[in-house]
């Protein structure tokens, strides 16, 4: 009896043995798959924060975007205006040039030649500003979005 009591405690043993050993391989696969979820679980928030990110980038574009498109039509309403009002300019001198000369008194001569002195000064004022709001334009353009410099409008 105390060899089949041996041969039952071997066997007991091994058997233990046995259980013991898959028990290790249940948890470490238990603790391969908890790793992997950890991990999986990393990778799904950091692609949903990329996602929002992404998200919020493309509506600060968006914005941007309807900004520069309003900040570029109002720059070139005021331009058109400055070019009109050129326009009017370049006409009033052209009627003043127009004018017979030798059927005017000396002060009517006088005050056409003031006006045409006006006029060439107001004409510059104008090409002046022009030129500045184009140059203060171009600024703004590139200080808000370098990647848009080959995109100014040249007027």
């Amino acid at each position: 009896m105390d060899v089949a009591f041996a041969n039952l405690q071997s066997k007991t043993s091994i058997r233990e043995k046995e259980i013991a050993a898959q028990l290790e391989h249940y948890q470490d696969q238990e603790r391969s798959y908890r790793e992997e979820m950890r991990h999986e679980t990393h990778r799904r928030e950091i692609e949903a924060k990329r996602e929002v990110n992404l998200a919020v980038l493309q509506l600060a574009q968006h914005t941007f975007d309807r900004k520069m498109d309003f900040f570029t039509e109002a720059f070139r309403e005021v331009i058109e205006s400055l070019k009109r009002q050129e326009g009017v300019l370049n006409q009033e001198k052209k009627e003043l040039s127009m004018k017979e000369v030798a059927y005017l008194t000396a002060i009517e001569r006088i005050q056409m030649n003031k006006q045409k002195e006006n006029i060439a000064i107001d004409l510059a004022n104008i090409r002046l500003e022009r030129m500045q709001l184009v140059l203060d334009f171009n600024a703004k353009v590139a200080a808000l979005a370098p990647e848009l410099r080959l995109g100014i409008p040249r007027l």
